[in-house]
């Protein structure tokens, strides 16, 4: 069974733990061997305290504007699906076409980004970083302090998911290494 890099860097926009976005989950799957699969709706955070491997979780999302039914055509909805390892300690999302667009990174993993990592206080990126919370999605960006571009492809969320300003102290619980263009 494929063991993920806990120690792997961690590149935005680009992969980590030794996966690459823009993978197929055909090839991800091949890779890491055995995964149990559930229906989104099978309590997916009670089979993540118990897992020591690899879980799946498909996802039925309606693309026609109507919630989805199980008596649906397949040209009325997409299929989605993650694999998830361990405890949440690494979560893979993969579009509708099946390839990777988010790799989620949780407590526990080894290696950190500028000095932070899951765990860690999200305010160690000040020394490298303007700190940006967004609101909308209730994660953490990241500009760069010499002509305030974004760093693409990564995010942070926090225990309390709020800005530095209502609680200055905040705990990292999970990275996003991401492309939205995949998505």
């Amino acid at each position: 069974m494929f063991e993920p890099d806990l120690m792997a860097e961690i590149t935005p926009k680009k992969g980590a733990a030794g996966f690459i976005l823009g993978s197929s989950i055909k090839d991800i799957v091949k890779k890491i061997g055995r995964v149990n699969w559930y229906e989104s709706n099978a309590n997916i955070y009670n089979k993540c305290l118990q897992n020591h491997g690899w879980i799946g979780s498909v996802y039925y999302q309606s693309n026609i504007g109507k919630p989805y039914h199980k008596g649906m055509h397949s040209s009325e909805y997409n299929i989605l699906k993650t694999l998830i390892y361990k405890n949440n300690l690494i979560r893979l999302s993969f579009n509708k076409t099946g390839k990777l667009y988010v790799i989620s990174l949780g407590l526990g993993y080894g290696k950190s980004f500028y000095n932070a990592k899951p765990s860690d206080n999200i305010k160690l990126l000040e020394k490298y970083f303007k700190i940006y919370f967004d609101n909308q999605d209730d994660v953490f960006y990241l500009y760069k302090e010499s002509n305030n571009d974004l760093i693409p492809g990564i995010c942070f969320s926090t225990n309390y998911r709020v800005s530095l300003e209502e609680a200055p102290e905040q705990i990292i619980e999970f990275i996003s290494i991401h492309d939205w263009s995949l998505q």
